[in-house]
């Protein structure tokens, strides 16, 4: 036999056991080609096939084919769409509420925003939703650009990326490997999008700087909403893009880098002269940190928590000007390799591209600021950098409704029921009182005892006042203001939360200090002592904890503030609470 004839037979072979093993694989495995729909149930009689949302299990079911007269609208983006940590009571299901009362005909909206889910993987879920039939559909991404799979490029090679698309779909041999590796693939999007701007900077011998490096993963997140659009037109589907908000006022920057070309010796005495004047702010002597942090703030431009402090000592003088430059100067400089702190220019930018395409475009993030005193949003309207509080799901809701009817996608009612307040639409949601309390609480776990920011402190003592309002129990969430009040050294302050949470619950305030201060307090069934000899130990014995916080919910003994992840309350509550 030849060569030529032995190479043929060869591949003839190959070919012939990687089908039979696909054939076998399609049998015998429970993997079904990827989708984010699964069908749910059939009914035999009528036909009908229901389908469920799998990343987020409150979305309500979607019924095909879609009955007559039924205008759908679907909601894509990530955790900031989804409502997180409300999940439930995301901006998707005010939208509903709010066009129940006041639209013609039905109108269904499905929240398809999934946590971690970047604009590439937006356009997947819409490419798939198109099968549902919607009739509009509302992105509000950004966010999650760190999760960005833009492995191959659309435009250069659009048959090699369906191809891999397709093949992730329906062989089971490319499935079966991230059957196994579910975390590793998911999770690995990050890396791969970081090394993208890596691989760029390589190929290019080029260093990038904070905001290039954000331009190169916005030109893709554009790239992404090009996609859907064009998409979405030849199916005829109506399209919304949101700019989202962010929290621009009180969220620290992830990651500072300092200007290239400053030696080390003149990176540490800035960072030195950044730490007295953060010191003359913490105190109140706005004028006396401005005079400190300016000068360095103009020597090393890129450092961007030094602009973020300078931004907040101008807004506490009222420059609010100055105040909102310096503070947006922060989010551009941040070197976090992600799009989850979006600045002002960047939804600008996308902004102008929906003017070229003729496409609605709801600044989000500018009209947040136009409702805020200030200008400029904070822990009033986030729970962090860019998860909203659910009245700010409501308020988002309540404006995408408007922009609906003044645009003329949906008929308003001749004589609308009523326009509904956020007290009256809040109880209808699928979100109870004691889940969003949860919710309050395990933000104050992140904000306070995770970031390693005293500056979050104030936010965590007002989440948990919302959660106690919402009947978390007294006990619990009095033992953590009073904790806070330790750590910030207001000894006063702390003393009288724990004699409140003490009347509530004697033996749960107890069984909370033990875990909480068992080395700082001790309390003897009569008698409170906190030990303020001890005070000058706190910040080192709380960062030190934060530092060697492991990955997952530690043991009691082990963590001081367990108590957040404890799923049964029941030892903390009494009759009291």
């Amino acid at each position: 036999m030849s060569l030529k004839k032995r190479l043929v037979f060869s591949a003839i072979v190959t070919v012939a056991f990687f089908v039979l093993l696909e054939a076998c694989l399609a049998l015998f495995t429970p993997i079904k080609p990827f989708s984010p729909f699964r069908l749910s149930s059939v009914d035999h009689k009528s036909g009908s096939r229901t389908y469920t949302y799998i990343p987020n299990a409150k979305a309500p079911a979607v019924i095909m084919p879609k009955p007559q007269g039924v205008y759908r609208i679907f909601c894509f983006g990530g955790s900031a769409a989804k409502g997180w940590p409300f999940h439930g009571a995301g901006f998707p299901e005010f939208l509903q509420k709010l066009l129940d009362y006041n639209s013609q005909g039905i109108v269904e909206v499905f929240n398809l925003g999934a946590d971690g889910c970047s604009s590439t993987m937006v356009v997947e879920v819409f490419k798939d939703s198109l099968l549902l039939d919607p009739d509009m559909c509302i992105i509000y991404s950004g966010n999650d650009e760190l999760y960005s799979l833009n492995i191959f490029n659309r435009k250069k090679w659009p048959r090699l990326n369906r191809g891999v698309w397709w093949a992730t779909r329906h062989l089971r041999l490319v499935q079966l490997p991230g059957y196994f590796l579910k975390t590793i693939i998911v999770h690995g999007g990050a890396l791969l999008g970081v090394k993208n701007i890596h691989k760029f900077e390589k190929m290019n011998n080029i260093r990038l700087n904070p905001p290039e490096k954000k331009q190169f993963k916005l030109n893709l997140y554009i790239g992404n909403i090009d996609e859907i659009v064009r998409t979405a037109r030849k199916n005829g589907v109506e399209v919304i893009v949101c700019g989202t908000g962010n929290n621009i006022r009180d969220w620290l920057p992830v990651k500072s880098v300092h200007t290239p070309g400053l030696s080390k010796e003149e990176c540490l005495e800035i960072e030195k002269e950044m730490a007295r004047g953060r010191n003359a702010l913490d105190q109140g002597r706005f004028t006396e940190a401005r005079s400190i942090l300016l000068p360095q703030a103009l020597r090393d431009p890129y450092y961007a928590k030094l602009s973020f402090f300078l931004g907040r000592a101008e807004l506490q003088m009222g420059n609010i000007e100055s105040a909102t430059r310096y503070l947006e100067q922060a989010i551009t400089y941040d070197d976090y390799h992600a799009l989850h702190h979006i600045s002002s220019n960047q939804n600008r930018i996308l902004g102008e591209y929906c003017r070229k395409q003729n496409v609605l475009f709801l600044d989000v993030d500018m009209f947040l600021r136009g409702l805020d005193t200030q200008g400029l949003p904070g822990f009033d309207m986030f729970l962090d950098g860019c998860h909203q509080t659910v009245e700010v799901n409501y308020i988002i809701a309540k404006r995408i409704c408007d922009v609906i009817f003044d645009y003329g996608l949906l008929k308003p009612r001749s004589d609308p029921l009523f326009i509904p307040s956020f007290k009256t639409l809040r109880p209808l949601l699928n979100l109870s009182k004691i889940e969003e309390a949860r919710a309050y609480t395990d933000q104050a776990l992140l904000l306070g005892f995770l970031y390693q920011h005293p500056e979050y402190l104030d936010p965590v003592f007002g989440f948990l006042e919302k959660a106690e309002e919402l009947g978390y129990p007294v006990v619990v969430t009095r033992s953590y203001q009073g904790y806070i009040r330790v750590l910030q050294g207001r000894m006063d302050d702390a003393s009288n939360i724990f004699s409140l949470a003490r009347e509530h619950n004697v033996a749960g305030f107890a069984t909370a200090i033990k875990h909480l201060l068992g080395e700082f307090v001790r309390y003897d069934g009569t008698r409170l002592d906190i030990k303020p000899a001890m005070l000058h130990e706190m910040p080192d014995l709380y960062m030190a904890t934060l530092r060697n916080k492991p990955p997952k919910p530690p043991e009691p003994r082990d963590c001081p503030y367990h108590l957040l992840w404890d799923q049964d309350l029941s030892r903390f509550v009494s009759s009291s609470d």
